[in-house]
């Protein structure tokens, strides 16, 4: 028998298959996983599941494992972990991303994690958590309320959404068990999704046993869940009709053992201990299930200590899977867990996945001895996804820059940017991104004012709140110019875009403003770059740091007819003039494919002459200084459609061609040489990023991004790192790895794969666990995003120690 554990204490029978195929799979495939050597230990043969008992001896495997017996044997094995990765998610801070469920879905309403559920939260008819008194507990007579953080909705109606994952029983009915207090209405209309039932309630807390068809259900999809009552009454100064404590959606056969009070556990436990070895923890009774949908990073693992808490008495069963879109279940740890078992590693290599969306789930069911419901009985220790690159770049210097350079163009399209052979619409875009770092960006919004908002003070839209061309930028905020004049920079703003203007704020903290729409001159490239070359040209020991915007790029295009010919050849009549791109809604959609040629030739050709103009910027900074220390940054700040999308112009509809940039960084003695991260950024970490190449503090408060160094030094990578966009208050999106969600007032919503043909296409019900991933992440961001600190609490998607109190402090 192959031990596989520190202890050497007998193994479980599945602990004894997992072991085999452990031993089959290095001798098969060769994999880097060390072992404990054996005796004489037993040959072993590949099997799709593990199974209890071996009926007969197994012959050597000779063939590799399967990416599901891979991770069986990889979850088993004693792995050196002298070499930790990089954390991307540390699973125990990002709890509030979990689903839980006991024997069905499990919504604690008045918990920070109900904002997953909540529909269209920035606009949700939901008021923000209240903690019940012991007094009003003791009244309610329901001591077990005490402490507890429940809701009002608002109005006489609320909405709920939420998955039910698609291994529940489907041959059952299920009762709703809701646990609510009405505030004088007698009853209510309960709604799930085309099914519809009424209900009386009484004054006072109680708990709903409502009867729900298993046909009203929809398994390994959405479900939307309404509440509507006759009236709203005031509670203060709001009008409210329900107060809601938890909800659960069970088997009919579990309801009256779920019906009694069942406390609702906290299932973080920050200091667990084992022996004398502490861990922050997941901390599962039993039943229990937590259920995490993300998208897979690139060259990840999933990483985790389990153990039985201390006092589990029995075996307790732990299973681990992966699921991914197409519904394939991938185990990655299946087995008991005894009570004085130590931490067991558990190592899974995700890459097979990578790209995918999935759900991991972490099931624990009950012993011999029953369920444990009120205390833990498994901890998963350390539960993370992390990244475990071939190899890490050397940062060849760490010292400052002493000069910044910032170029944005309005509707710089990523995909304009190749490092191909062949003719290119900026050939010396494309030599920068050799030479240095090419991000993939997200723009914060349509149209360049959110975006260049966010990229000058750091915030996220929902704070900075300019969302059009009308509003200022509040004094109160820190902008580019202000941190580094404060440690003595010198610092200029051109402008070529007529809204970027000092009547509006976007000057503020600079020592040069200069808009050329103000100054009614040509608002063209080359004068923009006129200006900044004779900046560069004076002489001065203070470091600079120079920020250029430009919109000459944006709709109408009215490239040269030298220009128009590298890219066009012919004679076009269409219906694309420069009076119809003033006017994009003239112009027949789809396009027909000569039209959408032309179109993306004259961008091509305008886009070939500005190219030409930031080639001789850069010149005129080589010619200047050091240019080896000089941050030398082109970006775009926002996209724009050449015939992808229903419209042309800048519709502010957050689709993923008006919103993909390009972020090309170049600083040769301190930035990696030819790097392309998978991840895609967010502007507001971009002032962060800046300010730490240049050695500049940051204010203590005010600006919410935090530094890409780890990035743009090749130190980390998380491709599934998600990148929002907002329009006001009607449309809010985000970009996770391949997919491009987008969610509308009204809790209308959209799912797109970025790198389809049909990008436009609608594929949510192709793909509910990326509709459910990303609507989770852009739910707890809608939440926090106008208070939100990444310094300080990380992101939502991966966040510190400090996020999950924040967010129950807050409630929602």
């Amino acid at each position: 028998m192959l031990d596989t554990r520190p202890n050497g204490r007998t193994m479980s029978p599945r602990h004894t298959q997992l072991s085999r195929l452990l031993l089959a799979c290095l001798l098969a495939t060769t994999t880097a996983c060390q072992t404990q050597p054996a005796a004489e230990p037993e040959p072993a043969a590949a099997a799709t599941e593990p199974t209890d008992t071996l009926d007969a001896e197994l012959e050597p495997a000779k063939a590799a494992l399967s990416p599901a017996e891979e991770l069986a044997a990889l979850a088993t094995a004693e792995h050196d972990w002298s070499e930790p990765g990089v954390l991307l998610t540390d699973l125990v801070n990002a709890r509030l991303g979990f689903h839980v469920l006991q024997d069905g879905p499990v919504l604690d309403l008045g918990d920070a994690p109900a904002a997953k559920y909540i529909q269209g939260r920035w606009r949700a008819p939901w008021l923000s958590a209240i903690r019940i008194s012991p007094e009003e507990a003791e009244s309610a007579r329901l001591p077990e309320l005490a402490q507890r953080l429940v809701a009002w909705n608002e109005g006489a109606g609320a909405s709920l959404r939420f998955p039910v994952p698609e291994d529940l029983p489907q041959d059952t009915d299920y009762r709703l068990l809701i646990k609510l207090r009405p505030k004088n209405n007698p009853r209510v209309e309960i709604r799930l999704n085309e099914y519809s039932t009424t209900v009386e309630m009484t004054p006072g807390w109680q708990t709903l046993d409502v009867h729900i068809p298993a046909s009203a259900i929809r398994f390994g999809a959405e479900n939307t869940l309404s509440f509507i009552c006759a009236a709203s009454f005031f509670e203060g100064s709001d009008r409210v009709a329900l107060r809601f404590d938890y909800l659960r959606l069970v088997p009919k056969a579990r309801a009256a053992f779920w019906k009694e009070p069942q406390p609702l556990l906290d299932f973080y436990e920050p200091n667990a201990r084992i022996f004398q070895t502490r861990r922050p923890a997941l901390a599962l009774p039993s039943p229990f299930r937590l259920d995490y949908y993300t998208v897979i990073p690139e060259q990840a693992r999933l990483r985790l200590f389990a153990a039985p808490a201390p006092s589990t008495q029995s075996p307790t069963p732990l299973s681990i899977d992966l699921v991914t879109e197409d519904g394939q279940r991938h185990n990655i740890y299946s087995g008991e867990l005894t009570g004085d078992d130590p931490w067991l590693p558990i190592d899974a290599d995700l890459q097979p996945y990578a790209g995918q969306a999935a759900r991991i789930s972490f099931s624990v069911s009950p012993s011999p001895r029953g369920p444990t419901l009120d205390r833990p009985a498994i901890y998963l220790g350390e539960p993370s996804i992390r990244w475990f690159p071939k190899e890490l770049p050397t940062v060849a210097s760490q010292d400052p820059t002493q000069r910044i350079i910032v170029v944005a163009v309005n509707a710089l399209r990523a995909d304009r940017i190749s490092t191909a052979e062949g003719l290119q619409a900026a050939p010396f875009l494309a030599q920068l991104a050799r030479d240095g770092v090419w991000l993939d960006a997200v723009a914060s919004g349509a149209g360049s004012i959110v975006p260049t908002v966010s990229l000058l003070t750091g915030c996220y839209p929902d704070n900075h709140g300019v969302f059009d061309t009308q509003t200022h930028i509040r004094s109160s905020l820190y902008t580019i110019g202000e941190v580094f004049e404060e440690a003595g920079w010198e610092t200029a703003l051109h402008s070529g875009d007529p809204f970027v203007s000092m009547t509006k704020g976007y000057a503020q903290g600079f020592d040069r403003y200069r808009n050329l729409f103000e100054e009614q001159v040509s608002t063209k490239t080359d004068v923009l770059v006129e200006g900044v070359v004779r900046l560069l040209k004076k002489t001065s020991t203070t470091p600079r740091c120079y920020y250029l915007q430009t919109a000459s790029l944006r709709l109408p295009h009215s490239p040269s007819p030298e220009s128009l010919e590298r890219f066009y050849a012919g004679i076009y009549n269409g219906p694309i003039t420069i009076e119809s791109m003033l006017n994009p809604a003239t112009i027949p959609m789809p396009l027909a494919p000569e039209d959408r040629r032309y179109l993306n030739a004259l961008y091509d050709a305008d886009l070939f002459e500005i190219d030409a103009q930031l080639a001789t910027l850069y010149a005129a900074a080589a010619e200047s200084g050091d240019l080896e220390n000089t941050l030398f940054v082109v970006l775009g700040t926002h996209g724009e459609p050449l015939g992808e999308d229903p419209a042309l112009g800048y519709n502010n509809q957050l689709s993923d061609a008006e919103l993909r940039v390009p972020v090309l960084l170049s600083m040769p003695s301190r930035l990696p040489k030819g790097l392309r991260p998978k991840q895609s950024i967010e502007f507001l970490d971009l002032l962060p990023t800046l300010a730490e190449l240049a050695g500049v503090p940051l204010p203590d408060e005010g600006i919410q991004g935090s530094s890409l160094i780890e990035l743009v030094e090749g130190r980390k990578d998380d491709a599934s790192a998600p990148a929002f966009s907002a329009k006001s208050n009607t449309h809010r999106a985000v970009s996770m790895g391949r997919y491009h969600y987008l969610l509308r007032s009204g809790d209308n919503d959209l799912l797109f794969n970025r790198e389809a043909s049909a990008a436009r296409d609608d594929i949510r019900s192709q793909n509910p666990m990326a509709h459910r991933a990303l609507r989770d992440a852009l739910a707890l961001q809608l939440s926090f995003a106008a208070s939100i600190d990444k310094r300080v609490h990380g992101s939502t998607h991966a966040p510190s120690q400090a996020l999950a109190p924040y967010a129950l402090q807050r409630g929602w």
